[in-house]
C-alpha cells in the first residue's frame, strides 16, 4: 500500500495527484495551467506522457511483491486536440501481467 501512495519529486514538480488506486488500477490527475505550456501556449506533450506513465506505473506497482521493481520500456502518445488549461485525468489498469512485462 505505501508504494502506491508515495509521491515522487517529478510528481510534485508537475502537480500530479492520485485520485484512487486499487489492485491493478489507478486514477491520477493534474490541473494544468500556463506553467505547463510549451512555447506556443498549449500544454507541453511531456505533461501528458508523464501523467500516463505515472498512472500506468501506479497501477502496476500495486501488484508487485516486495523487492520487485518496474520501469517503462515503451510509451507512445497520440494527441487528439490541444489543451491550454483544465483538469487532465488518466485512468490505468493492468490488462495482463507476465513474468517480465505487463
Amino acid at each position: 500500500m505505501a508504494r502506491r501512495s508515495q509521491s515522487t519529486p517529478i510528481a510534485d514538480f508537475v502537480g500530479l495527484r492520485m485520485v484512487s488506486a486499487e489492485s491493478g488500477s489507478s486514477v491520477l490527475e493534474v490541473a494544468v495551467d500556463r506553467r505547463h505550456h510549451n512555447p506556443i501556449g498549449m500544454v507541453h506533450g511531456g505533461i501528458f506522457a508523464d501523467l500516463a506513465d505515472a498512472a500506468m506505473g501506479t497501477a502496476l506497482a500495486s501488484l508487485l511483491a516486495e523487492g520487485e521493481t518496474l520501469t517503462t520500456t515503451d510509451l507512445a502518445i497520440h494527441f487528439l486536440a490541444p489543451v491550454r488549461e483544465g483538469l487532465l485525468r488518466a485512468r490505468a489498469g493492468v490488462v495482463r501481467r507476465g513474468r517480465r512485462a505487463a
